[in-house]
């Protein structure tokens, strides 16, 4: 039987307003720099638990995958960032461009705790 429901597009996927973050250092009274977290963008995103065959799949490469997320359109994000979701935080450890044509990013992430 047919089914009449439609294809999901990333438009609609993308529901989950996130914040990509960039590790500032800033001089202290002691010689020394003091760590802090700048905002680089705010975007909309498509946030997806990996599952279980998908970690196997990434602990073969030694990377401890939890998340990953779809973005729409070319962001600026590197891999010494962290996505920062309803007061979760998660560490960037790959960007995928996908095709190459900065229309869909495809970033794998690492959920730590605080």
């Amino acid at each position: 039987m047919l089914s009449r429901e439609g294809k999901k597009t990333i438009a609609t996927e993308a529901r989950c307003w996130i914040e990509i973050q960039r590790v500032t250092y800033s001089p202290d009274s002691e010689g020394g720099f003091t760590k802090s977290w700048a905002l680089v963008t705010n975007c909309f995103s498509a946030i997806y638990p990996i599952k279980a065959i998908q970690r196997y799949e990434y602990k073969t490469i030694n990377v401890e995958a939890t998340h990953y997320f779809k973005i729409r359109g070319y962001i600026d994000c590197q891999e010494t960032d962290r996505i920062c979701f309803n007061g979760r935080y998660f560490e960037v450890l790959t960007i995928e461009n996908i095709q190459e044509n900065n229309l869909l990013l495809f970033i794998v992430c690492k959920e730590y705790r605080k």
